[in-house]
């Protein structure tokens, strides 16, 4: 059974260089990643299209040229509006590479647009990591710590909250038996708010402020972005039609999950439905 947890707890890159790379591109519309949080800090870098991220309750909608910092131990999901999408991802433990920064009570300032220093060592990174030229992972290693020094210097913020680590971990082990439950029982419409605070042995008011307070939304709009990621999948696969994609992941009323879908997505089911048929082609940019 797959776990459900919003803790993301995954070893990252290898030990010459402990960092996850990741060039996504995506043809068309697509959820991107649920909701989670780890420790690692995550640096995105966009090169075309856009992508909307949700961070700690924060909405950013990101274009070509910028930069994003998910700081560690912030819920976060991300899906992509419109065709196309090429990102760069960096994902790693920053205490591997400076000593004890989460100790110290700062982050790094989440959104930053057009900076050409932060494109030239993105590209330069990721430029080693696929020619694999002899001393690549040393040469690596000496941008990151050049991109980290220069975020350091000049976007590096007082974090006005700070990080309660081990309560943070607390609350979110009491939510994974909901998480759990709404993966088996999505399905069904019946399910309830009040269904899930009593696997969490809260009241319904103290579930519900917890539920928003980690991950950013209320436990009802989560169940709902569940069942329409089940349907979006069902969709892009072909698998159904609208209706009985609607029906499958527990809406009993069609204009409801057309709504909600639109929301979500920026776009009819239908629409994802039928570029099945004929999807895009996607050209991959020369960096």
């Amino acid at each position: 059974m797959p776990d459900y947890n919003l803790y993301e707890n995954v070893p990252r890159g290898d030990t010459s260089f402990p960092v996850e790379l990741q060039r996504n591109i995506v043809p068309f519309e697509t959820l991107t990643c649920p909701p989670h949080w780890h420790e690692q800090l995550e640096l995105y870098f966009i090169l075309q299209g856009e992508l909307n991220i949700s961070c700690d309750q924060n909405e950013y909608c990101l274009k070509p040229g910028d930069f994003l910092a998910v700081n560690s131990y912030e819920v976060h999901t991300a899906f992509c509006p419109h065709a196309t999408l090429e990102s760069l991802i960096m994902v790693f433990d920053i205490n591997e590479f400076i000593d004890d920064f989460s100790k110290h009570n700062y982050i790094f300032k989440p959104l930053i647009h057009n900076d050409q220093t932060i494109r030239r060592l993105f590209l330069s990174i990721f430029e080693e990591s696929e020619k694999k030229d002899i001393g690549y992972h040393v040469a690596m290693k000496g941008k990151l710590y050049e991109l980290l020094t220069y975020l350091m210097r000049n976007f590096m913020i007082k974090n006005p909250e700070g990080i309660n680590i081990a309560q943070k971990k607390k609350n979110l082990d009491r939510l994974n038996p909901v998480l759990h439950y709404i993966e088996k029982n999505y399905m069904n419409p019946s399910v309830t708010i009040d269904d899930m605070a009593k696997l969490a042995n809260l009241s319904v008011g103290r579930f519900a402020h917890l539920f928003k307070d980690i991950t950013g939304i209320s436990p009802g709009t989560y169940l709902n972005n569940h069942r329409l990621e089940k349907a979006y999948s069902l969709l892009l696969d072909g698998q159904m039609n609208s209706s009985e994609a609607a029906l499958t992941v527990g809406f009993s009323d069609y204009n409801n999950f057309s709504n909600q879908f639109k929301r979500l997505y920026h776009v009819t089911p239908s629409k994802i439905y039928n570029k099945t048929a004929n999807p895009p082609k996607h050209k991959r940019l020369d960096t």
